[in-house]
Order: structure tokens, then sequence, then C-alpha cells
């Protein structure tokens, strides 16, 4: 009995290895699978079933999306007659869940027809990097560094079998997200150089992550401390038909740049409305009047009204801006806080209402809007009336040419045309600062640290949906000519005044910084990304020298955590989920704006809707150093 105990232990023993060993490959496997994504799988191959089922720990039950006024315009939406809750997912699949099975934590998902993106016909794989550049402020090297970083780790030895011309009509559309203050200095001629097969489309958004790198060397060719870094998002596929002519090989490079930016005259812009009529067979023409902050996209609406009217054109304006969350409805936000501060990014208006309200009043030639009014700082519901007789509609706004947000895009199917205009970033942000400082009363200082911190970052998305328009405006001639500007630039945050060590806050020294990115192309799970940029940022290295350098060992660790995520998802990140990965010393953490959130492709549904494919992408910045108690 003695010896079959025996054995049976060793069984167990056994067993127990066996499955520790099973556990740690499909921890490999799902470790690729986070930064990789294999839409092909639509097109038969034997990759998932038609249906599987999962197990997930949901974030919010049906009351909570009842009480949530992001739940139609972000991440998750009702369905009225059914009340079920549906959440889309990466991978080309959608899934819906009601009240008992989100409570039971399973979902079932169900494959769609297709994935495609801008530019592309069919979407084969797709692949993401990170790359940093830790002295010399070279966003081209981290950019370089991205790209390679994305691609080097994978082979596709089935081109040839996908595409019938192999390479040679392969496309790639590489997107990079990147602090946009330094696009200015990115040379897409080197990116491009990283793929040396198929046509590489570019494509640019606000994002990535700025941090210290501790240090500022001279040598290194430092200004400051600035590390940057970029999130590189490949998608390796065939070209869409209208773009197949210029689709060869030979590595030819491309950016989505749109039209180039004219000066104008009101009158020609009249013209532009009166030769949109000719083409349109619709009794009303649509056209958006899109501009960053500053740009004067309201005023030049308001004056195409007043001329239109002038030639006996009956039009009207919608503004945007009446879409605004109501402050009571910032209030019930999970972090009221961030919310407020960030009023006038794309996340803080319900634009479900704004696609609804536009496409009722696009098929029915009439319907009532709501306005902005600032001596509230609310909307004014029913401030703005289209009738039926109206021949003209623009409207006008930040983010009506947001063609990669969702459910932004849907915008662009309402509009006849898209005006983007342009603007010089120094000049917005110096006529933002005029205006807010005198809306506001506040000393211009004070009002510039504010429009730093919350129009600068939706001035640099505006400014990149400037590709997508249909006619790119300088401001007409006969606009009011500004005055100088008055302020400089803000100075660049964290840029160390001489060349050194950076003094950090609370540390007496900062002896490491490890950086690294992590993503969730299944859910939209922000604390899955940052959990995963965490591991990545800290579990390929080691600090053997750490009780050399601390007199108490782990007790003198302080360990600094900065997580980027985009904006609208900073709430979402759990901070205690995060803790546990982090076993030694003490813990800061902080979440700022930043990452990416990548189009992975736009889907066909069983039915005929559409649905998106999204991918979030999360970055550590991990300082580690000896705590300061004084």
């Amino acid at each position: 009995m003695a010896r079959h105990g025996s054995h049976g232990e060793s069984w167990r023993v056994m067993s127990a290895l066996l499955l520790a060993v099973i556990a740690s490959s499909l921890t490999s496997s799902l470790a690729f699978l986070t930064l990789s994504s294999l839409p092909l799988q639509h097109r038969g191959a034997p990759l998932l079933c038609e249906q599987k089922r999962i197990d997930f720990l949901p974030r919010y039950t049906r009351a909570e999306f009842q009480q949530d006024p992001r739940s139609t315009s972000m991440l998750l939406r009702k369905n009225k007659e059914g009340h079920k809750i549906e959440r889309k997912w990466g991978k080309g699949h959608r899934t819906s869940l009601d009240a008992e099975t989100a409570a039971a934590g399973t979902l079932t998902i169900a494959s769609s027809k297709s994935t495609k993106l801008p530019g592309m016909d069919r979407v084969l794989f797709i692949e993401t990097g990170f790359g940093a550049d830790q002295h010399g402020q070279n966003i081209t090297k981290a950019a370089v560094r991205a790209c390679r970083n994305a691609i080097e780790f994978n082979s596709i030895p089935s081109i040839a079998a996908l595409l019938p011309g192999g390479y040679a009509d392969m496309v790639l559309r590489v997107s990079l997200s990147l602090p946009l203050r330094y696009a200015g200095k990115l040379d897409l001629e080197q990116v491009r150089k990283v793929f040396p097969y198929g046509r590489v489309i570019f494509n640019l958004q606000e994002g990535g992550c700025r941090m210290s790198s501790g240090i500022a060397l001279e040598k290194m060719g430092d200004v400051g401390d600035a590390m940057l870094m970029v999130a590189a998002h490949v998608a390796v596929g065939s070209a869409a038909p209208e773009s197949e002519d210029d689709a060869g090989g030979g590595g030819g490079g491309v950016v989505e740049t749109g039209p180039e930016p004219e000066t104008h005259s009101y009158a020609e812009l009249v013209e532009y409305v009166r030769e949109a009529r000719a083409k349109s067979c619709a009794k009303q023409v649509w056209i958006a009047v899109v501009g960053a902050p500053g740009s004067g996209k309201s005023t030049v609406a308001q004056r195409l009204l007043s001329k239109l009217t002038e030639e006996g054109v009956k039009s009207v304006v919608v503004p945007m801006d009446g879409y605004h969350y109501y402050r009571k409805e910032l209030d019930l936000m999970p972090n009221p806080t961030l919310f407020h501060a960030r009023r006038g990014a794309h996340w803080t208006f319900n634009a479900s209402k704004l696609v609804d309200d536009l496409a009722r009043a696009k098929e029915k030639g009439e319907g009532v809007f709501p306005a902005f009014d600032h001596a509230d700082a609310d909307p004014s519901e029913r401030a703005v009336t289209l009738s039926p007789d109206v021949q003209v509609v623009v409207v006008e706004g930040l983010y009506l040419a947001l063609r990669e947000v969702e459910p932004w895009r849907q915008l662009q199917r309402l509009f006849d045309e898209t005006w983007f205009v342009e603007g010089e970033e120094q000049v917005l942000r110096e006529r933002v600062i005029r205006r807010n400082a005198e809306a506001w009363q506040l000393p211009l200082p004070a009002t510039a640290a504010r429009v730093d911190a919350n129009d600068i970052p939706n001035m640099r998305l505006v400014q990149a949906c400037a590709v997508f328009a249909d006619r790119r405006l300088r401001l007409p001639s006969d606009f009011p000519e500004d005055a100088q500007p008055e302020y400089t630039p803000a100075a660049e945050a964290g840029l160390s005044p001489v060349h050194g060590v950076t003094k950090m806050k609370g540390m007496k020294q900062a002896l490491f910084i490890e950086a690294g990115f992590g993503a969730d192309q299944v859910g939209l799970d922000a604390t899955k990304a940052a959990a995963r940029a965490c591991r990545n940022a800290i579990e390929f290295n080691s600090i053997p020298a750490i009780r050399e350098l601390m007199a108490e060992g782990y007790s003198d660790m302080l360990i600094r955590v900065t997580v980027c995520v985009p904006g609208q998802f900073i709430a979402q990140v759990d901070p205690e989920a995060l803790r546990p990965l982090f076993p030694y010393g003490s813990l800061q953490l902080s979440l700022q704006e930043g990452g990416a959130l990548f189009l992975s492709g736009q889907r066909t549904l069983h039915g005929g809707s559409e649905a998106l494919d999204w991918m979030l992408v999360a970055i550590a910045h991990v300082v580690v150093g000896v705590k300061d108690d004084t």
C-alpha cells in the first residue's frame, strides 16, 4: 500500500509538472498574440471555430451602463429592443451580452465576414511594435525602432499564396502613434526603408509617450532629458481597388496628406458650395467645416452662412459644440476630475447622439439641434432648427473628420464635402490663450497652462485629420488679421536646463529606468494593456547591484510607474491590479494620456452592418530609485 501511495504521489507530481509546462506554453503563446493579429482567419483559415466561448471578468453591470453616458459613444452600446449590451472586440469578432450573461462572466463570440482598412482590400497580418530614443530626442530614430520591433520577429512565408503577385502586390499601412509636437522632425523616408517590400502608406496620430530618461548627455546630442517613445501598427495586405494602379512593388512610400492648403475669399467658398449643389441630386447639400481650436472654423461657417443668405440660398449652421456632455453628466464619469479637466476632448462629447441626430435630419430633411451656451457652460437644447426648405447645411466642429474613432467615423457618409481650416500650432495656441483668458478672466500664464494641458492635445489630434478633407483652407483673405503673438510657446516640460542627472521628486537618486508596451486587441481592456506594458518593461531586466546601491536593500527602493493610455481609457485602468507586478519597494503609480488606439480592421458583419476592430496600446515608464524620506 505504501508503494502504491508513493506511485500515486509521483504521478501527482508529474501531472503538476506537465500542467505547469502547458501553462507556460500557453502564456508564451498569449504573449505573442497580444502584439499580433491574424485577420486572415475570416478567409477560412482554421484558426478559430465559428463560435467560441470565453470567460472574462466584466467591468460593468447593466445598471452601470445605464448610468454611464459614455457607454453609447465609446466602448459599449445598448440594444434598445433586447436590452442587451454590445461590446466590440478585435480579431474580427463582436460580442453581445445581456445582464444574466454579464453576471455569469461568459460571452459567445461570432465571427464576421471580412476585415478591411483604408486603402486596403484585404488585411492579412497585423504587427505592432514599440521604439524609444533615450538620448538626442530623435523622433525618427524612435519610429524606426518601433517599426523594426513590429516586424523583426515575424515572417510570412505564405505571402505568395495569399497575394497572386507576391511582394509586388503587397501594401503596408503603417500607423505611428507619437507626440505630434515632434512630427515636423519625423523623416518618413528613413522609416520607409525599414520595409524592403511593398507599397507603404503612413498614417500619423497623437499618442506615444514623452518621459524622462533620467539623464541628459551633451555628447549624445541631448538638449534635455526627454525620452521619446513611439508605437507602430503595421497592417500587411493588398491594395483597395481604387489604389491598385500605384500599388506596385519597389518599396514606394506615401503619406496620407490630403489636398494642398489654399487661401480663398468667401466668394470662392460660395462658388464651391454652388458646385457641390450642382453635383448633388439631393435637395440639401451638407458641408462639414472642421478645424482645430482657434482655427476660425466657427467664423468661417457663420460668414459663409451670411454670404449664402445674400445669394438667396437658404442655409443653416449646426454647431458640434452643442453635443458636449452636460457638467452633471461629467460628474457621473468614473473619473469626474479628469473629464472636467479635459472637457473638449472627443470623448467628452455625446458623439452617438450627434451621429443619430445628423443622420435622422439628413434622411428627413429637417431636425432640431442643441448649441453650446457659454454663459451656462452647458448645451442649450433645441437652439438650431433645420427646416425642409433649407438648401445648404453647414456643420462645424473639431472632430467631424475623425475617421478612425467610433462613432465619429460614421459622420463621413453624411457630408457632401469636408473642408478643413488650416492653422499653425503656435498661432492657434496664441489665439486660444487670448480668447480663454478673456472668457475665464484669468491671467495669461494660468490660462496658458490650462490650454497646454487640454487644448493642445485636442489641437494635434484634429490637425492630423486634415488628410481626410476634400478641401484644406487657409483663413479666407478677407478674414481679420491676427495681432502678433504675445506669448512664447510653452517650454518643453521636464527638459533639464543643464546637462546631467535629473533630480526626481521623492528620490535621492534615480538608478534605473525601464520602458515597455503592451496591447489588448480583444476587448479594449485598459488594465490588461497597462499590466502587459509594465511586465514588458521589467521582465527582461535585472538589477544585481541593488544591494550596493541601496543601504537597506529593497526597503530603500522607490518605484515610480507612469502608464500612458489614450485619455478616454485612463479612468478604466485599475491601479490595484498593477501593484502586484512590483513586489519590492514602495510604489507610486500615475496615469497620463498617450499610448495608442489603433484601428485594426473594418468589418462587414453577417446582416450587412459594419463594425470596427480596435487595438489598445499602453506604454509604461518605470523609474527605480532610492527613496528620499526627507
